[in-house]
């Protein structure tokens, strides 16, 4: 019988102690394993050098160098494939602290309130998690909030914006669900 708590320690990246179901892992040339992120982010732990060449990153392991691209490490990647483990969810680094087996943390990631989305208001460029799209709306375009509903229990509401000005000048206006809010967190409506 496999053990499965040695196995995720086996392949849980060293640094943010993440199993994660889509970044790559990478290993330095003393076969150190760190993920995909953790890697992006020593980059920008280095000190400034002004030089024709960047700083070689480390392995913070073993002050190990990397060879550039780094060194996949498939074998940690294989069996975070194949093994039926509690995995992160993808968006772990963005603040979701849910795992769950990988068969259903798709359906999870599907809606997760960390994952990135644009805001609904076509003029409005920002890019920001789901999970703060209403307080966005609320600050940032207080003129498109037409009504807010609020349900029997305080964490059920909807809310109902008209996304551009023109259409509150029209007779007859379309109302557009933005996003609700429920037990299950937040999820944007149809539009």
């Amino acid at each position: 019988m496999v053990d499965t708590a040695a196995i995720k320690t086996m392949i849980q990246c060293p640094f943010c102690f993440a199993i994660p179901t889509n970044k790559k892992f990478f290993m330095c040339k003393n076969s150190h394993k760190i993920c995909e992120h953790c890697f992006g982010r020593l980059a920008s732990l280095l000190p400034p050098v002004k030089t024709k060449h960047p700083a070689r990153v480390k392995c913070p392991q073993g002050d190990c160098e990397f060879t550039d691209p780094p060194f996949r490490n498939m074998e940690v990647e294989e069996m975070i494939r194949n093994y039926e483990l509690d995995v992160n969810c993808r968006y772990y680094h963005d603040g979701c602290m849910l795992t769950g087996v990988r068969g259903i943390m798709g359906e999870h990631e599907d809606r997760c309130g960390c994952r990135e989305v644009p805001c609904p208001n076509s003029e409005c460029q920002t890019r920001l998690q789901l999970r703060l799209l209403f307080p966005h709306i609320k600050e940032a375009h207080p003129e498109a909030v037409v009504k807010e509903d609020q349900g029997d229990k305080e964490e059920e509401f909807s809310l109902t914006c008209l996304l551009r000005d023109e259409f509150q000048t029209r007779e007859v206006s379309t109302w557009i669900t933005i996003i609700w809010n429920h037990r299950n967190g937040q999820v944007t409506g149809d539009r």
